[in-house]
Formats: C-alpha cells, structure tokens, sequence
C-alpha cells in the first residue's frame, strides 16, 4: 500500500519518520494528554458497550495499547501517515495480544484526517494529531458523522504563544501551522447537533535551559514540519533571547462527543 499524499502530508509523514524511534522518549505532553482523554473518556462513555474503536494518528501505539486494555473485548483499526509509526504500533500491540488474538487490531498507514472505516466505529479516538490536519474543523465534521462517539485532543489557539511573540515582535514569521481557537471547534461540534458535547481546555508550560532544547525536543518527536509556504529563516537572534530559558505553552483541548447514531 503507497497512499498518494500531497506533497506536504508527505513531509509531516517524513518528519514523523525519522522521529519514530525517539517518540516515546520525549512524548511527554503527549502521554499526559492520554491520561486526560483516557480517564474523561471513561466518564463520558460510563456503561456504554464499545466494540470497535478507531484510533486517528496512532503515533507508536502507546495510546492504542492504553485504550486497548482498558477496552478488552473491542476490535481496534489504527492509523496513521508515517510508516515508521505504523511499524511501532504494530510492535507496540503484539507485546499485548494474547493468543488467538490477531484479528483484533489492525495497523494500517493512512491519511487520519479523511479515512473512512468500516464497520462504523463505536469510538473514534484521537490524541494530539489534529492539529497536523489540513482543515481540522472539517475533520471533526467528517468523522462525528461515522462514528458514535468522538474523542480527541489536539492542540489549540495559546500553545507557543512565547515563541510565537518572539517572532512576532521582529516582524518575522514563525511558520508554525495557525491552531484552531477552542470557539470554532465548539461551534463545529454544535453544528453537528450532537446528544452530548464536552469541550475542556488545560495548559502545561514545558521549562527548557533553552530554545534550541526547545527545537530539539520537536526535532526528537518529528514536530518539526513549517506550515506550507513557509521559507525558513535565520534564528540566531531569537535563539540568543532565550539563551537563559525558555517555557513552551501547549493548551490542550479535550473534545467528547455523542452523535446521533450513524
């Protein structure tokens, strides 16, 4: 299977490529996004059978996993862009399956943003990659439309803010992809006209000795892709400004949500 991506989804499938076997080391807000996804959704969903469970963007697999033992009895489909992370998840799910197991998770590489899956999930699930979607807004419509339940994380408006105004203030871009402010996403979902919607919003200030730490830590995770059009710029002022510390913003915000069944 070679999907035919746009040559920017191939760059972010590149990026996370070569970032697959430092992931996990520096996945630190990712994993504390999980645990939040993990146990609201748990209150959200309550007794509700969940039997197929689709995870978007599943990275090396250690949200699948989390979800898999907490769902024993569901049938999973995970996806994502880069091969290198579909390799991992793959490794990831066999060191849980216990015999006789094979059929109940399937791996596959594509594009999270506009897969469709069949039969309908019970759950769509997804930690942290929606902000890597083309039209993030559209995304939410497109899969709450296929599913019973939706929940994601993804990161919004605020996150980056210090290194956003660092640039802002010399006049330069920072090629950062633009977040979705928390009110659009809201007003998407109500769009929707959804039976329950739940939308919360937390903050973590990540503390680095410096930006470049900062750039590294992305480089590490395969965070690193300019929005399209970008064209990269010296940083040697920037850098310098932060030389005795930097603080990175990520605001996650968590979406729950009950469709009308599909």
């Amino acid at each position: 299977m070679n999907p035919q991506y746009s040559p920017h989804v191939h760059k972010i499938a590149g990026a996370f490529d070569r970032g697959a076997s430092t992931y996990d080391h520096h996945a630190r807000v990712q994993q504390y996004a999980a645990q939040l996804l993990q146990d609201r959704l748990a209150q959200f969903v309550g007794e509700t059978p969940i039997q197929r469970i689709v995870d978007l963007g599943c990275g090396t697999g250690s949200f699948t996993k989390d979800l898999a033992l907490r769902y024993p009895n569901a049938a999973f489909v995970a996806c994502d862009i880069a091969q290198a992370m579909v390799d991992k998840t793959k490794q990831t799910l066999a060191a849980i399956s216990k015999p006789g197991e094979e059929r109940r998770f399937s791996v596959i590489r594509a594009d999270a943003e506009l897969a469709t899956f069949a039969p309908t999930p019970d759950l769509t699930a997804s930690n942290l990659a929606m902000q890597w979607f083309a039209d993030p807004l559209a995304a939410i419509a497109h899969h709450t439309r296929r599913a019973r339940f939706l929940a994601w994380t993804t990161l919004v408006e605020g996150t980056f803010a210090t290194w956003i105004a660092a640039h802002e203030s010399r006049g330069i871009s920072h090629g950062l992809r633009n977040f979705v402010d928390v009110a659009s996403i809201v007003a998407t979902c109500e769009r929707l006209s959804p039976v329950r919607l739940q939308c919360m919003v937390d903050q973590v200030d990540e503390h680095f000795p410096n930006a470049m730490a900062f750039l590294r830590d992305l480089r590490s995770l395969g965070a690193t892709t300019a929005r399209p059009g970008h064209q990269p710029i010296p940083l040697r002022g920037i850098l310098r400004s932060f030389e005795n510390g930097f603080t990175a913003e990520y605001r996650i915000c968590t979406i729950l949500l009950e469709s009308k069944q599909p």
